[in-house]
């Protein structure tokens, strides 16, 4: 896998002023997400008695409440349909998993409108280094114990027209549930989507320090205005370029008579 240049369509808003100040990119819940069929989580608990046996005897509680779970489970000849409601176990993800999103692509008219605030916002690019075949941001902080260097990991977004398979918690892996934030439905293919996620209870905040040097490139709207590409272009100048990093800038144009744009660069 090759390294890439990963973009950001945003509004020119002060949170997005304050992120280039303070190169920090901010994670958000999915359930802030504008798509109510994103990340969408089902899970279910189901198996055999040995699998309870084991799936009580793994939990990571104290011998009593095990042993009295499992006699809780035996007057119920370990029963699924019972069990599930008597003891309905239901994950909880969405609250759990901060995700941040970027795109291959910086000339896309329709993320444009709906993320950059109708051409009037700023496209971001940010450089990606590839390790070990996976691509990952350089970050100021340890986002991965013990691998400090590695940064955050981003993924490629996979896109499809069936719901994943329900997870079982029971018997499954919980590497598992990551596949929900990794999968959208087929109509968002044009976005070309990457992520990066995290486990947000291990963390406990949505903001996280990136290497200055991966900010890549700013690209301007087709209507963004010459007090934000002035005002952007200073914050860039003074918290970046003056300390040696090589941050370009363009601005989109429409290309005549036809349904694209090109990248110019100022």
């Amino acid at each position: 896998m090759e390294s890439l240049i990963l973009y950001k369509y945003q509004p020119i808003k002060e949170y997005v002023l304050e992120s280039l100040r303070n190169n920090e990119f901010c994670y958000s819940f999915p359930e802030d997400f504008n798509d109510p069929f994103d990340c969408d989580f089902n899970s279910y608990y189901e198996g055999t008695r040995k699998e309870w046996i084991d799936f009580i005897e793994s939990a990571n509680v104290n011998s009593c409440i095990k042993k009295t779970k499992l006699k809780e489970l035996e007057k119920l000849n370990f029963d699924n349909k019972k069990i599930n409601e008597k003891f309905p176990f239901k994950i909880s993800s969405k609250n759990k998993f901060i995700l941040n999103c970027f795109s291959s692509k910086n000339n896309d008219i329709l993320m444009w409108s709906h993320y950059a605030d109708k051409h009037r916002g700023i496209c971001v690019g940010y450089n990606t280094i590839n390790i070990n075949n996976g691509l990952f941001f350089k970050m100021e902080e340890e986002m991965i114990k013990g691998k400090k260097e590695y940064g955050v990991p981003v993924e490629m977004i996979v896109y499809s027209m069936n719901y994943l398979k329900p997870y079982n918690g029971l018997i499954e892996d919980e590497m598992r549930i990551l596949d929900f934030f990794k999968v959208k439905y087929n109509e968002w293919k044009y976005e070309q989507e990457y992520r990066s996620f995290l486990y947000y209870p291990y963390y406990n905040k949505q903001k996280f320090k990136f290497k200055k040097e991966i900010l890549s490139e700013i690209i301007f709207g087709l209507n963004t205005s010459d007090s934000n590409i002035n005002e952007i272009k200073n914050i860039v100048y003074d918290n970046y370029i003056i300390l040696g990093v090589n941050v370009k800038f363009y601005k989109t144009n429409k290309v005549k008579n036809k349904y694209e744009m090109e990248i110019l660069k100022l």
